[in-house]
């Protein structure tokens, strides 16, 4: 399963990326995988706040994985 997410540019700095990916992923019960843009540290921050970790980056691209098992232990 795979997630992306946007944040109109007026909502940007206030909470609303991390809030919303953070309650969209919360009932998900499958491996999840977020792809962002190694210079993109705002989508970085919503995934890892939602409980997604860095399992890959060739330079361009953040491949980040989120589990339930790494849920489960968090």
């Amino acid at each position: 399963c795979e997630v992306s997410w946007a944040v109109a540019p007026a909502a940007r700095g206030k909470g609303v990326g991390r809030r919303m990916v953070c309650q969209a992923v919360a009932t998900v019960t499958l491996p999840m995988k977020a792809v962002v843009g190694v210079d993109n540290i705002a989508s970085r921050k919503i995934a890892e706040a939602a409980g997604f970790r860095v399992v890959d980056d060739d330079g361009e691209w953040l491949t980040l994985l989120r589990t339930p098992q790494a849920m489960e232990n968090k």
